[in-house]
């Protein structure tokens, strides 16, 4: 039987497996991901939600919900690329599918992606899981940017990324649609940090268009494969949080391919439209 002390070590040892996989996955998924605000006035903005940045057939799409991108109704919204202080409008359309799927995309241009000095990188279509099918108490990471730790600053939105270890959680018929959605353990209080003065897990409300991915850290362990970040898959994306979870779209219904398809038609569009309006 093991003693305390045993049971304290090996909770010790499992602790800091987590923070290792967390940090590896922080550097990993952070060029891939953008805070999104709104456009209150030309010097000043709002955080909204989370967006990532992909690549389809060679074009890069910003990701996120349909409810974040809603917000167009009323606002221009922005997006910042890793490592860069300026902040882009979304200029191009973006072709939404709401619930119970959520997402939504929008083409970004060439001459944006290369008009400043920046780290990000859009996530290779070949990162999508084909499935949400993570094995059993598989790690599952998400970094989003919640709206209680932005603040405006000289001109500037504050939106420190926030990364969070977890667990898929049982589904609740009454939080989502089992067969499209899935849940995620979100619990502020019981959250732990690798950071000694961290600040305790803010409330989601920001995360909203977070991609959920699956470390897949213990199916490489199970199997005997060495593991890296690079192994991890994108299974799924936050739309919700009732209650103590994060709810996820699953993957396989994310239907990426006819939502870029038509996200570059409408850019080209929208190009066109402007070309004859030009004097």
């Amino acid at each position: 039987m093991a003693t305390p002390q045993h049971k304290a070590a090996a909770e010790k040892y499992l602790t800091s497996v987590y923070f290792d996989v967390l940090e590896a996955m922080r550097a990993h998924v952070r060029p891939f991901v953008t805070p999104i605000s709104k456009v209150l006035a030309h010097d000043h903005g709002e955080q909204l939600g989370t967006g990532s940045y992909i690549d389809i057939r060679g074009s890069r799409y910003l990701l996120t919900n349909e409810h974040v991108a809603r917000e167009l109704q009323q606002h221009s919204i922005a997006h910042q690329f890793s490592a860069n202080d300026s902040v882009f409008r979304c200029i191009n359309p973006m072709v939404a599918l709401s619930a119970p799927v959520d997402v939504a995309l929008a083409l970004i241009e060439d001459k944006v992606w290369e008009h400043s000095i920046h780290t990000a990188l859009p996530i290779p279509q070949s990162r999508f899981a084909s499935k949400h099918a993570p094995v059993q108490t598989e790690l599952l990471f998400v970094v989003g940017y919640p709206g209680a730790h932005s603040r405006f600053l000289f001109n500037t939105l504050i939106t420190p990324g926030i990364p969070y270890l977890t667990q898929e959680a049982p589904m609740v018929a009454s939080h989502g649609n089992p067969q499209y959605h899935f849940a995620l353990n979100y619990s502020p209080e019981k959250a732990i940090s690798p950071e000694q003065r961290a600040q305790p897990l803010p409330p989601p409300p920001g995360m909203s268009g977070s991609l959920v991915w699956n470390t897949r850290v213990l199916e490489c362990h199970n199997a005997r494969v060495a593991w890296t970040p690079a192994e991890a898959q994108v299974t799924g994306i936050v739309w919700g949080w009732p209650d103590v979870y994060l709810i996820a779209t699953k993957v396989e219904h994310l239907p990426l391919e006819d939502l870029a398809k038509e996200a570059l038609a409408q850019a080209q569009l929208r190009a066109a439209l402007a070309q004859s309006h030009a004097p």
